[in-house]
């Protein structure tokens, strides 16, 4: 389940309704079992479809478009779980565009930050303008006071 790539290329091409068979070992712990088991309502939901997760010891799922478990079946019970299922062909943003919002979220940060620096090295150079101005004025009027006090 953790490898999205693979349910993102099956919607891709077409399938309306993912099913998930899968062998979890008997050996994992209740944790390993329903940590496995919670990545399922995240395939749903990225693309809106339903997932079937049928486990060999660990929890098995029916889970609707919107990543809510309609059906259950806990870690080591044996049984059946049964529900409907609707298939369903539109994709979403992430099914037709992938991974795209992360390089545009990246180019958003890096703008905002070189827009940022822009902004503080221009306030740093008119503050070093504006002290040098400052020191000119200054040694202008000292040279009049100087010139005024000579005459004097």
């Amino acid at each position: 389940m953790d490898f999205s790539h693979v349910f993102l290329n099956l919607v891709r091409n077409g399938a309306e309704i993912l099913t998930v068979p899968t062998y979890d070992e008997m050996g994992w712990s209740e944790i390993q079992h329903l940590q496995h088991s919670a990545m399922a309502p995240a395939r749903a939901i990225e693309h809106r479809r339903w997932v079937v997760r049928a486990a060999s010891s660990g929890v098995s799922q029916i889970i609707n478009p919107y990543g809510e478990i309609q059906q259950s079946l806990d870690v080591g019970l044996t049984g059946t779980i049964s529900g409907k299922i609707d298939k369903r062909s539109p994709l979403t943003f992430y099914a037709s565009f992938g991974y795209l919002l992360t390089p545009i979220c990246l180019v958003l940060v890096i703008s905002y930050l070189g827009y940022e620096l822009v902004l503080d090295i221009k306030n740093t150079l008119n503050k070093k303008f504006s002290k040098i101005e400052i020191s000119k004025n200054i040694r202008m009027l000292d040279a009049l006071v100087l010139i005024s006090y000579t005459q004097n």
